[in-house]
């Protein structure tokens, strides 16, 4: 780098991690900076917010991720106790022949298996997103 002046350009990057949390970092050149110089010391602040927001990114990510595999183990928990409950029923009921299910009870069901089906679509989403971002981070100490 030139030697350095009393001069200086200044630079200041903002990064948005999410809806309430902004990361500054503010940097500055001498004055008779070559671009390179410039170009270098930018890149190595934006590289430094890049590696901020993944690390903030797979710490939400991973968050979540508890969040849909606890409500999810939940709900299949609820779900086993409510077609208990059905078959107690009907075992206990005077009918004849295999209960089949209710139209609300198979409503039921049939939204339990897609929201299912959906939270399951979403956690393997976010253990790509963890990889990735992990693979990004490569042992940057995370």
């Amino acid at each position: 780098m030139a030697e350095s002046s009393a001069i200086a350009i200044g630079f200041s990057f903002q990064a948005q991690l999410d809806n309430t949390h902004i990361l500054t970092a503010q940097t500055h050149v001498p004055a008779d900076a070559t671009t390179g110089e410039i170009n270098e010391r930018l890149d190595r602040i934006a590289e430094a917010l890049d590696r901020i927001q993944v690390r903030y990114e797979l710490k939400e990510t991973e968050r979540q991720l508890k969040i849909k595999q606890r409500t999810q183990a939940l709900a299949k928990e609820a779900r086993f106790r409510a077609e208990q409950l059905i078959q107690d029923r009907s075992a206990n009921s005077d009918r004849r022949g295999p209960h089949r299910p209710s139209a609300q009870e198979q409503a039921e069901k049939t939204n339990f298996e897609t929201t299912y089906a959906r939270v399951e679509s979403e956690i393997a989403s976010d253990l790509e997103r963890i990889a990735e971002y992990r693979k990004t981070l490569n042992g940057a100490g995370v």
